[in-house]
């Protein structure tokens, strides 16, 4: 994403949350049985809202309109998180396509709420740091859903600390599976595409680009 358009997402954010909240909830009206709370987070593809559905607290994820490698990321992520069932996957409820002007489209994925993820715990020292037993406790949780997941033949292909996201009953939840590739074939995947993860967290076979 250029520099411009991170800068728009974050003005956005911004302008969303110091909206009265008669106002931005009125703003979100049209998402069918879906409740906005307020928006907390946004990232590089979309901001991330506090929602009710059903009565049950969720996040959800909104795709700006025009979004069109975005819109693909997402598609991706909802084709494999409904495929996917384990208590360190985080969980798909639905999908929500809103038709605007232009002939385009704002799209929600709505998934199980996560108050904070493994970069806010770094980053924030207004958060509590974890002892040694939670960081060990917490890396068998991902290791043991990297397991699961090339069982599935599945590559997450962006795993960084934004992306492992701790429930609030304090489980561990590998987000964001946007740019994940599923294996067909040993050593073949359904996409070459070496500019996939985030630059600064590739592994040095993709930076070469070799197999």
């Amino acid at each position: 994403m250029a520099i411009h358009e991170r800068l728009n997402l974050r003005n956005r954010f911004i302008k969303l949350r110091n909206l009265p909240a008669e106002e931005y909830i009125f703003r979100y009206k049209d998402v069918e049985r879906v409740k906005f709370v307020k928006p907390v987070d946004h990232g590089v593809n979309g901001i991330i809202h506090e929602a009710n559905f059903n009565g049950q607290k969720v996040a959800v994820k909104e795709l700006m309109p025009k979004s069109g490698g975005k819109a693909k990321e997402l598609n991706t992520e909802i084709r494999i998180l409904r495929c996917l069932s384990h208590e360190n996957i985080i969980k798909f409820y639905r999908y929500i396509s809103i038709p605007r002007p232009m002939n385009t489209q704002t799209l929600f994925a709505v998934l199980e709420f996560c108050p904070r993820s493994l970069k806010n715990i770094i980053e924030d020292s207004e958060v509590k740091k974890l002892v040694y037993s939670e960081k060990r406790d917490n890396v068998h949780q991902i290791v043991n859903r990297l397991d699961y997941l090339v069982k599935q033949s599945i590559i997450h292909c962006d795993l960084k600390p934004a992306n492992i996201l701790e429930s609030e009953n304090g489980r561990i939840k590998i987000a964001d599976m946007g740019l994940s590739r599923k294996l067909i074939k040993e050593r073949n995947f359904e996409s070459r595409d070496y500019n996939v993860t985030t630059l600064w967290y590739r592994a040095p076979e993709v930076m070469r680009k070799t197999p």
